[in-house]
């Protein structure tokens, strides 16, 4: 009998399954809350008579609110004071008009023609000499206007020469020496006046030229006393007895020439200023002098004043020995 000795496999056991996994609880739901009880408030009502601060409502008073209601109907009623045209229209008007010629303006502008061509040819030259006209002999006597310009600027000058100088002066001229009845010293006052007038917007030159003049006009008036002096210090020229020597009528002559020639006499100022003097000068005004600076002030702040004259020779002596930087406009207004 024969034994087999192969022996089969054993089988191996099959794995058991997973548990499946529990649900998890689902979450109770929190309870509502309980309503509270509904609790009535008593209401507490008050006596107003027996209330020690209550107080009676003020009354209705038409007459109290009838006025504002009218003045408000009224502003709304009338247009011409509510917009101020009763008191301002002149001034709406104003701009009504500006602003219609300021559009009328512009359409203008856009009908008005282009610039004209250009000449072929270059035009003819110009003459830089403008003949004057001849001042009208009709209204004035000319053969007094010579005469008395000869003796205000100098032998040869006539009213022709000043013409040619500076038209519009020859006119003021002319114009002035015929309201004055020809008289020669109104004259010489008129010419004089603008000489000082005019002296704040000339050349250094002649300023200085001017203000040594003006130096000999005042010591000559010294000498013939305080109101002399004043009258020339004043620039007011009313007094017609001034003596000058000859040399100083040649040199007001040779001036007034010159004005005449740079057309100075027509030239506009600002009229008065102040005197702004430089330290030196009063300084030095005070050594020359024997002035005090108070009396220096004084002096120049009243025409009136006794040491005037002497107080504004001596300053332009002081001034004319350094005319430069700020002595020039201290020269223009003494």
């Amino acid at each position: 009998m024969s034994v087999s000795t192969d022996l089969e496999p054993a089988t191996e056991p099959e794995p058991e399954p997973e548990p499946e996994p529990e649900p998890e609880p689902e979450p109770e739901p929190e309870p509502e809350p309980e309503p509270e009880p509904l609790v009535s408030v008593p209401r507490v009502y008050i006596d107003p008579s027996n209330d020690e601060d209550w107080t009676e409502p003020e009354s209705y008073q038409p007459s109290r609110y009838q006025a504002e209601v009218e003045e408000y109907g009224l502003q709304n009623s009338n247009v011409f004071e509510r917009y101020g045209l009763d008191k301002y229209g002149i001034w709406w008007l104003f701009g009504l008009f500006f602003l219609v010629a300021m559009c009328s303006d512009s359409d203008d502008d856009d009908r008005r023609p282009g610039p004209a061509p250009a000449p072929t040819s270059a035009p003819a030259p110009v003459s830089s000499t403008v003949v004057p006209a001849p001042i009208s002999t009709e209204a004035f006597d000319m053969a007094r206007l010579d005469t008395i310009a000869g003796q205000i600027f100098g032998d040869g000058v006539d009213m022709a020469v000043i013409a040619d100088r500076d038209r519009e002066f020859a006119d003021m001229f002319a114009f002035n020496v015929a309201a004055d009845g020809y008289d020669l010293n109104e004259v010489r006052s008129y010419v004089r006046h603008q000489i000082l007038r005019v002296r704040p917007e000339i050349t250094r030159f002649e300023l200085i030229e001017a203000s040594q003049l003006y130096l000999a006009w005042l010591k000559a008036a010294e000498r013939q006393g305080e109101d002399q002096c004043r009258d020339v210090y004043s620039r007011g020229f009313q007094r017609k007895d001034l003596q000058l020597d000859r040399e100083v009528v040649m040199q007001e002559q040779d001036l007034a020439m010159k004005f005449l020639d740079n057309r100075n006499f027509i030239l506009p100022t600002a009229g008065g200023s102040s005197i702004a003097l430089p330290d030196w000068a009063i300084r030095e005004a005070r050594v020359r002098g024997g002035l005090q600076r108070a009396e220096i002030g004084a002096a120049l702040a009243d025409a009136a004043h006794p040491e005037r004259c002497r107080v504004t020779i001596t300053l332009l002596e002081v001034l004319l020995d350094s005319p430069s930087g700020d002595a020039l406009p201290a020269l223009a207004a003494l």
